[in-house]
């Protein structure tokens, strides 16, 4: 069996050159096309609105691998 870690938040480095790849790739139509193509299905029954403090947002997560 194996211990869990200490600290179980990954944490990813990315180039310079990644980043910019990224940042060229995921432009906002694009963004916003696969938003509205993704259809999630219904929330589930246990699904309850977040009644706390408003949440920063740090924008889409995406991979930045190559199509």
């Amino acid at each position: 069996m194996v211990a869990p870690s200490a600290d179980p938040v990954s944490v990813l480095k990315y180039t310079a050159q990644e980043r910019k790849e990224a940042l060229a790739y995921w432009t906002p139509a694009r963004m916003k096309a696969v938003g509205e193509s993704v259809d999630l299905g219904p929330t589930g029954p246990k699904a309850k609105p977040w009644r706390g403090p408003t949440l920063k947002t740090v924008g889409r997560r995406a991979p930045t691998a190559p199509p």
